[in-house]
C-alpha cells in the first residue's frame, strides 16, 4: 500500500508535480479480494470502504481506480491520478 509513497520519496520531488497514469486493470466487478486486503485498506481509513462491494462471505470486489483516487483525495500523497482506459471486466 505504500508503493506510491516510496516512489515519490525516492524521486525527491514535490508530489503535486507527479502524474500517475493507471493503465488497463481488472474491473471492479471482477477483482475479488479477501479479508486481508479489505481490512488493510479500511484499517487506515474507513472512507476506503466505498471502494469495496461484498460478494460472499469474506470476499469483496475491489475497484482499483477508486482506491487510487480515494487514497489521493486523502492526501497520501497528493499525486494526480488519471486513466484514459476502461477496466478489463470479468466474463
Amino acid at each position: 500500500m505504500r508503493i506510491l509513497e516510496a516512489a515519490v520519496d525516492a524521486m525527491r520531488v514535490d508530489p503535486e508535480t507527479v502524474l500517475a497514469w493507471l493503465g488497463p486493470a481488472i474491473g471492479p466487478e471482477a477483482f475479488e479480494v479477501g479479508a486481508d486486503v479489505y481490512t488493510t485498506f479500511n484499517a487506515h481509513d474507513r472512507a476506503m470502504d466505498v471502494c469495496f462491494k461484498p460478494t460472499r462471505a469474506g470476499k469483496w470486489h475491489a475497484d482499483l481506480y477508486a482506491l487510487a483516487r480515494n487514497r489521493n483525495a486523502l492526501g497520501r500523497p497528493r499525486v494526480s491520478v488519471r486513466s484514459h482506459l476502461r477496466p478489463i471486466s470479468g466474463q
